[in-house]
């Protein structure tokens, strides 16, 4: 068990800086949006501002032609978490990028007391400045309210709230496993990738031994609980939440398979030249002493990334070092590592949605 709530009120961030971080979250991001930062605006936003207006006139439309997707359910969260400021002020586009801009700040507040409570004040304090100032795409993704791959940051957030409860703090009773599962399952509603944090999670769980056999059919309950809308959803539709799946990863198949050589240069290319270019940092153009200066993006996304390695390699050796302690056997410092380090999660979260990403 490995929770920090023995930790001095001088170690643990406190509710103050919480908030001074999260007002400064919601300054910076509100400039961005005042600015018209480019690429801050999606067309499809305007649908779950229709369907704001739906809701908010009574128009009688089943919800599931209203769902934008039929895969996820995140925008009829989206418009419905729009629909008061529709009633106040009518559909605005202002208002919707509020929402997303309050969800966003949700998530932050979740992220940094994650970090926090397991890591303390320092580490919480440079997360914090990391979101804050994050990469522009993250920034963007802040301010767009669409119910799918913007919004999973809160949600990924909340529920590594949960499941770090049940994995490090040992609180293992079936109301903190089976909330964990229904977060889990509303996420995964929400919007499918919102499900690669549970299943992190748990496969942690299993190989660390902190998610016991007596525990799964709450797990399990929960998680068919908070799927229920999808569930109902697919029923009524006859299946089509999984069209998206086939299509997706299916593709290849049509062709008699890919090999493994096609997935390995599909990930090599997304590591060197999609995930840099997504970043979306911009070249910067300036002089000094009278000399033109230019410095491509390619420089602040590689920088960026390099730190990010660094860093996961520094946490990686640390684990493995102070598991090794623990255990002689290769199979006991694996489950002391799943067992007693945090980080283990944030370690593999990335590089696992990196290698299904090289699969679509």
């Amino acid at each position: 068990m490995v929770s920090r709530r023995g930790l001095d009120l001088g170690e643990r961030l406190g509710a103050g800086a919480l908030a001074l971080w999260t007002l400064a979250f919601v300054v910076h991001r509100g400039a961005v949006l005042c600015g018209g930062f480019n690429g801050i605006f999606y067309w499809e936003e305007t649908y779950r501002l229709l369907v704001a207006e739906a809701l908010v006139g009574g128009w009688k439309l089943p919800l599931l032609d209203l769902q934008a997707d039929t895969y996820a359910g995140g925008s009829l969260v989206v418009a419905f978490l729009a629909s008061p400021i529709v009633a106040l002020t009518g559909p605005s586009v202002l208002g919707l990028k509020i929402v997303a801009l309050l969800w966003s700040a949700a998530g932050l507040v979740a992220w940094v007391v994650l970090v926090d409570r397991y890591w303390g004040r320092r580490a919480a304090h440079y997360f914090a400045l990391g979101f804050v100032f994050a990469p522009p795409l993250f920034v963007i993704y802040n301010l767009i309210a669409m119910g799918s791959h913007a919004e999973v940051a809160t949600l990924a957030g909340l529920q590594l709230l949960l499941a770090y409860r049940v994995l490090y703090d040992g609180d293992r009773s079936t109301r903190a496993v089976a909330m964990w599962g229904v977060v889990a399952g509303l996420g995964t509603w929400f919007t499918y990738i919102a499900g690669i944090p549970f299943a992190v999670c748990v496969a942690i769980g299993l190989v660390g031994g902190t998610l016991p056999a007596r525990r799964w059919p709450a797990l399990a309950g929960g998680l068919l609980c908070g799927m229920t809308p999808w569930i109902v959803t697919n029923i009524a539709s006859g299946g089509r939440g999984l069209d998206v799946v086939a299509t997706t990863f299916g593709s290849a198949s049509s062709d008699g398979g890919r090999s493994l050589a096609d997935y390995v240069a599909t990930l090599g290319n997304l590591v060197h030249t999609g995930i840099p270019l997504a970043l979306q940092f911009h070249d910067v153009a300036t002089t000094f002493g009278g000399i033109a200066l230019q410095v491509p993006r390619r420089v602040f996304a590689s920088g960026y990334l390099a730190l990010y390695a660094g860093s996961w390699m520094a946490l990686l050796v640390s684990s493995a070092i102070a598991a090794s302690a623990r255990s002689a056997r290769p199979w006991g410092r694996l489950r002391a590592i799943a067992a007693t380090r945090p980080e283990v999660p944030l370690l593999v979260l990335f590089p696992f949605f990196t290698a299904i990403l090289a699969g679509s």
